[in-house]
């Protein structure tokens, strides 16, 4: 993320430069374009350039010529990606040489200034990508995106110039011949207003004709009516079928390899010794302090991967890679013939190239986006076939859930891809597993949620089916009181997972000793896999425990709650209690077995034994300020997999308390079984239009006391109830349940059930 806000800062200071350049102001028709710039004014084309109803023409005084093409905003949801044959689109013809690469810059502003109402599709009639190859095509699918806000918070105001990258510079398109062109404009959100295109192989090649916000630059246009020249209209190409894809090879082995690159700032050491300044975005003017990159330290990390050991890598996933990481540098490095774009920073360069385009999906739940980059990569210099593979990165916002709804979309758009069933998916996911024989400072003890929705998916982890048990940490390196050592890795988030193929060896790359400079916060990982399907018969299901933290007890300094494993649910398991750092086994204050009788818990799912546990907490966290209580159920056969129990419960005790006098256990009394007549719950109808799943949908379940009880229900695995499927939800008292979903992809409307103490809440969503 910094990353990212370094490239938004960058790119405001271009302009401000260009803005000083120009006697200090932008003023109308204040640029001379070269020879070789094409401007052309979105009304030009005049009414036949519009097709369908979407797209009208609308006067503002404000606009190049005094016309400008409009999008109204009417509601309609955003696009996920262009259409092969619209019934809406701007089309406006213009002539370029052949062989040239241009920028293309587009002026826009977004009604009522809303990042709802920012961003185009664009295709061509013979588009090439900045690696020579078809894209971006009329007819297909494929598409430039032009945005208007130039980052995630970055804002709006008025007319603004921008390109076809969120956050960077954009890519730059080539055409196949020298003549007439097409440029096509479509939907990708309503409320769109144009009026300026620039396609520059010069002036505006690397910096934008104006300004990001509140600008008025009116370029005098060199084709179209407004110049007094118009080319003749381009035949819209009847779309060529798409060829099947290539084969994958059936023998021999290969390598890919994943770097989050940290937009090539490196990452100063823990000791305090550092060459470089790792928080500025300079790689070039050693006048100024530089980042590793100027110091050529990420560049002898990347040339590795052409070593002669390395000559099988066919492809480098990026992560964070803005700025002087950029996707055209790292390739500049290594010499590959293909590198996509950055998408948010994820990014994929091939060594031999990709067959196709590039397939490029959304994945995010809440927060900035989450791209997923997908292509046939070419195993060999001649491509005569190829390996499916997907650079991906992720990352949580609300919590484990947002990477579990992100990995269920991610597979799911991966199923209606080519080579469903042999492919890679690699990338800095900011998802691990727990490492419970380990005390390492700063570690979660806790698997993300994700990490089932995979193996349970069929997909194989290349380090763990390599390494064993080795711990082949890879972030977050030199944070300080992190790590073991200090600075240090400490954790497991870059991954190489793969279907319908065998890991057979992994290594890591980018170690420094533990607190020295390295080039990243990150280690890369390199995995080498076998085109062979893996004959190991793994086991594709765990089921994690279930449980809930319930809270306080009237008491006021027992804690108390259940967990179960599913797999042995006759047997109570463990349950280990952190307070105030969930990311450290330094502040577990109790591991202990479930020895309690919870008939509710029992009744509710149909199990036996005891669930149930209860925890005093320790006099030193009773001292009137707030604390938090984290709890994780363990599973009783795979006993380093731990499930986190309900939602983080924070705190409150005076430090007057006492602490309770034991009593001799007696026979476990079943409660009463709960009922609706203490509790009521709101809303009691929830239509949930979209396709995706939302953190915003909460129930609130009003009772007079703590001492009544309740436990929430689902009846659907699709229905999440404090971010868990089909699990029990319980408490005490007053609360907020939240409710959830999966993606629906079923193509129809399904409907369910929430129960809460007997109020039933009825559950409606809509296919995505």
């Amino acid at each position: 993320m910094q990353g990212k806000m370094k490239q938004v800062l960058s790119r405001a200071l271009v302009s401000l430069i260009f803005l000083s350049a120009v006697s200090g102001n932008f003023r109308v028709n204040q640029a001379q374009a070269d020879a070789g710039d094409i401007i052309l004014h979105a009304s030009d084309g005049g009414s036949s350039s519009i097709t369908g109803t979407r797209f009208i023409i609308n006067s503002d005084s404000t606009a190049a010529g005094g016309f400008a093409i409009s999008n109204p905003d009417l509601a309609e949801s955003k696009a996920s990606n262009a259409l092969a044959a619209p019934t809406n689109y701007v089309d406006l013809n213009f002539t370029a040489a052949a062989d040239t690469f241009y920028h293309l810059w587009v002026r826009m502003k977004a009604q009522n200034n809303s990042y709802t109402n920012d961003s185009i599709f664009m295709q061509f009639s013979d588009s090439l990508n900045d690696a020579g190859l078809p894209d971006y095509r009329i007819g297909t699918t494929a598409s430039l995106i032009g945005f208007l806000e130039e980052g995630s918070g970055a804002g709006i105001s008025a007319w603004g110039w921008n390109d076809n990258n969120y956050g960077a510079l954009g890519s730059n398109i080539k055409f196949a011949t020298t003549g007439n062109h097409t440029l096509r404009i479509e939907q990708r959100e309503d409320g769109v207003t144009i009026d300026q295109i620039v396609l520059s192989p010069s002036t505006y090649l690397t910096r934008a004709p104006g300004l990001l916000k509140s600008d008025t630059t009116l370029l005098t246009a060199t084709q179209g009516s407004s110049a007094g020249i118009t080319p003749p209209p381009t035949p819209t190409p009847t779309p060529t079928p798409t060829p099947p894809p290539l084969p994958t090879p059936t023998s021999g082995n290969f390598k890919v390899s994943n770097y989050n690159i940290r937009s090539g700032d490196g990452r100063c050491g823990t000791s305090g010794v550092c060459p470089f300044n790792d928080g500025v975005q300079n790689c070039t003017n050693a006048s100024l302090p530089m980042n590793a990159w100027g110091y050529g330290i990420p560049q002898t990390e990347l040339r590795k991967l052409n070593d002669p050991i390395n000559s099988s890598v066919l492809a480098l996933a990026l992560g964070e890679a803005w700025g002087c990481g950029s996707p055209t540098n790292v390739q500049n490095v290594l010499g590959w013939r293909y590198a996509s774009r950055d998408y948010n920073g994820t990014a994929l360069v091939a060594r031999y190239g990709i067959s196709g385009t590039l397939a490029v999906t959304n994945v995010s739940w809440e927060g900035e986006a989450k791209y997923i980059l997908g292509a046939d990569v070419c195993t060999d210099s001649a491509c005569m076939a190829v390996i499916r593979i997907y650079a991906a990165h992720l990352g949580a916002t609300v919590g484990d859930i947002d990477t579990k709804v992100q990995v269920e979309k991610m597979l799911a758009w991966i199923n209606t891809q080519p080579h469903a069933d042999k492919h890679i998916i690699t990338g800095d996911l900011n998802i691990y597993d727990a490492e419970p024989t380990v005390d390492f400072a700063c570690e979660t003890p806790t698997d993300s949620l994700a990490l089932p929705v995979f193996r349970n998916a069929g997909y194989i982890d290349s380090w763990a089916a390599t390494q064993g048990t080795a711990l082949g940490m890879t972030g977050t390196l030199n944070k300080n009181g992190c790590g073991s050592p200090n600075g240090a890795a400490w954790k497991r988030i870059d991954y190489v997972w793969s279907k319908g193929l065998t890991p057979m060896a992994t290594n890591l790359f980018g170690v420094v000793p533990a607190g020295a400079y390295a080039s990243s916060d990150h280690n890369g990982i390199t995995a080498e896999l076998s085109y062979v399907p893996s004959a190991v018969v793994l086991p594709l299901s765990i089921n994690l425990p279930a449980g809930n933290l319930d809270g306080l007890k009237p008491d006021g300094v027992t804690l108390f709650g259940w967990t179960y494993d599913s797999d042995s649910s006759s047997v109570s398991n463990t349950v280990k209690i952190f307070i105030d750092q969930s990311a450290s086994y330094n502040f577990q204050v109790s591991s202990q077995p479930t020895a309690i009788l919870r008939n509710d818990v029992n009744t509710t799912f149909g199990i036996t034994g005891n669930h149930g546990f209860e925890f005093v907490v320790p006099a030193n966290f009773r001292d009137g300020l707030p604390h938090t209580v984290f709890a994780y159920g363990m599973d009783t056969t795979y006993t380093t997999k731990p499930s986190p129990l309900g939602l983080r419960f924070t705190f409150t005790i005076p430090s007057s308390t006492p602490t309770p006098t034991p009593t001799p256990t007696p026979t476990p009394t079943p409660p009463p079984a709960p009922t609706g007549s203490c509790v009521t719950v709101t809303p009691s109808i929830l239509s949930l239009y979209s396709g995706g799943p939302s953190s915003s949908w909460k129930v609130t379940i009003t009772a007079p006391s703590t001492s009544c009880t309740w436990i929430a229900t689902a009846d659907q695995p699709w229905i999440l109830l404090n971010g868990l499927s089909v699990t029990p939800a319980n408490g005490m008292g007053t609360a907020v349940l939240k409710v959830g979903t999966t993606n629906n992809t079923t193509g129809v409307t399904r409907t369910g059930t929430v129960i809460i103490n007997g109020v039933m809440i009825k559950i409606k969503q809509e296919s995505s």
